[in-house]
């Protein structure tokens, strides 16, 4: 299941275009033309009921779920007294809060099917100065 892309590519004309595979129902058709089973899930990560949406989605069309990888996450490096809070409740919200509801709503499944694996990716990005939103990845 595709869902750590964008629904709509917007990389066009940008210095990111050269990394980009298109939208994330692209990505899902370039699996399946390799013979790959795949689904794009559009999911804001702020929102519960996109999450478990996409578990439920991944539950209905494959069955089981074996492999979660959270790797989804946003910058928001702010010297902590310039920080807008609306910023960081996001960056909390995609960098702390998604990965583990992802991990509450998938978890269920596997522990009933006795397997599964779960990888949660970080930048390891910290710079050594007094920066509140990268502390979340």
């Amino acid at each position: 299941m595709v869902a750590s892309r964008t629904e709509v590519d917007t990389s066009t004309g940008t210095e990111f275009s050269r990394y980009a595979a298109g939208s994330i129902h692209d990505t899902a058709k370039m699996i399946q033309s390799q013979g790959g089973s795949a689904i794009g899930i559009k999911c804001d990560l702020t929102l519960v009921d996109d999450i478990r949406h996409l578990v439920d989605a991944a539950l209905a069309r494959f069955g089981r779920i074996d492999i979660l990888v959270n790797n989804a996450g946003i910058d928001c490096e702010s010297p902590v007294v310039d920080m807008d809070i609306d910023l960081l409740d996001r960056c909390l919200a995609v960098n702390v809060r998604a990965p583990l509801l992802l991990c509450k709503f998938a978890l269920p499944g596997m522990l009933a099917q006795g397997s599964g694996s779960i990888f949660c990716i970080t930048s390891g990005r910290l710079v050594p100065t007094v920066q509140g939103g990268s502390a979340t990845r």
